[in-house]
């Protein structure tokens, strides 16, 4: 289509028009075409940016989730503190702060759904504190707080999978002396055997929380757009059992204790 250009070529097409029209640009770099820019020229995204990004697309799930629940987290909505503190950490405050230190991020930001759960699990505090008490585990404030990170990282769009790598990482880090908090989002006790539970424990709760009606279809859209191949015993909802799950399915409606 392109007569008299060189073998040795390297450049840009760009299709333009006057009238509307959609446009694609596509680079070739040794006879390889592609319609992503050179790697070259992709400057990385920095640790602020990326945990902002991560964090407002979070929020907005979770706002938009909780609303239909009568659930709020704080008015106005909680605010993104980035913190330059040397301690891999991240907290919420009941007056709707989240704090996330640049340690967390520089071990788990490589993967922006890990740190959309570690965020989402914050932001499950903060739901606590509205309500007053846990809701989904009533025995485990950190456990429910999970549960709630995997609902809101997983209807803001995230891999739910990527839990298990998020408290994986703080598990490993702890074989480092001092470089963990040991009261890493004040949870103290046996961190080694509580983060192998808290991982079990995702696993075990993500199909019933996949049965949730309000959940369902994000569960749905992960299995069969991004990962269709995953074993049929992995505990995410099956899109041909959606709709047999949505008609039975109990409705997430938390209300404050007596």
């Amino acid at each position: 289509m392109f007569s008299g250009l060189p073998d040795s070529f390297s450049g840009t097409v760009t299709i333009t028009g006057s009238d509307p029209f959609v446009a694609w640009t596509l680079n070739a770099e040794f006879n390889v075409p592609s319609s992503l820019p050179p790697g070259r020229l992709d400057w990385p995204i920095s640790h602020q940016d990326r945990i902002r990004l991560v964090y407002n697309r979070v929020l907005d799930a979770a706002l938009r989730f909780l609303t239909p629940l009568n659930v709020s987290l704080t008015a106005p909505a909680p605010v993104l503190v980035v913190s330059a503190e040397p301690v891999i950490n991240a907290f919420a405050n009941q007056n709707g702060t989240v704090q996330i230190n640049l340690a967390l991020s520089e071990l788990i930001s490589d993967s922006p759904s890990e740190l959309a759960f570690a965020m989402a699990h914050e932001l499950g505090h903060i739901v606590q504190c509205n309500v007053g008490a846990p809701i989904l585990i009533p025995t485990n404030t950190e456990q429910d707080a999970d549960m709630w990170g995997l609902i809101f990282s997983l209807v803001a769009g995230f891999d739910p999978y990527a839990s298990a790598g998020t408290l994986a990482k703080l598990n490993m880090a702890l074989g480092q002396a001092g470089l963990l908090d040991q009261l890493f989002d004040n949870f103290s006790g046996d961190l080694h055997g509580s983060f192998n539970q808290r991982i079990a424990l995702v696993f075990s709760e993500m199909q019933s929380i996949c049965s949730q009606q309000q959940v369902a279809s994000a569960c749905a859209a992960y299995k069969s757009l991004i990962h269709p191949h995953l074993p049929p015993i992995a505990p995410l909802l099956k899109p041909e059992l959606e709709e047999g799950l949505l008609k039975r399915a109990p409705v997430l409606s938390p209300a404050k204790p007596e």
